[in-house]
């Protein structure tokens, strides 16, 4: 009998050593991202600094907060370009990104985006003229 509580309280300690050692090591490690969409993570305080961004982390941001860009890339072979235009939109300056096809002799700019500073997101509509926010920031 004292050998089956000897093991339940090594077994006990082991456990506790475990997770405590898996939540220091989680802390320890500061992940910038969401493990489970692979997003990145920005709180509600934090400053993003789009204008700042490469064209490739401009390009997964994109990717990240517009699903319809997404499917489009990965489903139907899409492409995205960063031109390094920028242009004012509703009173932010944003940078400009596209999504079309690329084809051997030319890229088909298909969807205009447009980045602000702030994270928002605007998708150029041709038909009325505007833009419209598609992301939530």
């Amino acid at each position: 009998m004292k050998n089956k509580k000897f093991k339940i309280i090594i077994s006990l300690f082991t456990i506790i050593f475990c997770v405590t050692a898996l939540t220091a090591y989680a802390k320890k490690s500061g992940s910038s991202s969401d493990k489970k969409s692979n997003k990145p993570v920005i709180s509600n305080n934090a400053k993003i600094n789009i204008l700042k961004m490469s064209d490739n982390e401009l390009m997964d941001y994109l990717l990240s907060e517009v699903p319809d860009a997404n499917k489009r890339v990965k489903e139907l072979g899409m492409a995205l370009l960063v031109t390094g235009e920028t242009l004012e939109v509703l009173g932010e300056q944003c940078r400009y990104v596209c999504l079309g096809t690329n084809h051997e002799e030319h890229f088909v700019r298909e969807i205009h985006y447009y980045i602000s500073g702030s994270g928002k997101i605007y998708e150029y509509d041709p038909i009325g003229d505007g833009y419209n926010i598609v992301n939530k920031k």
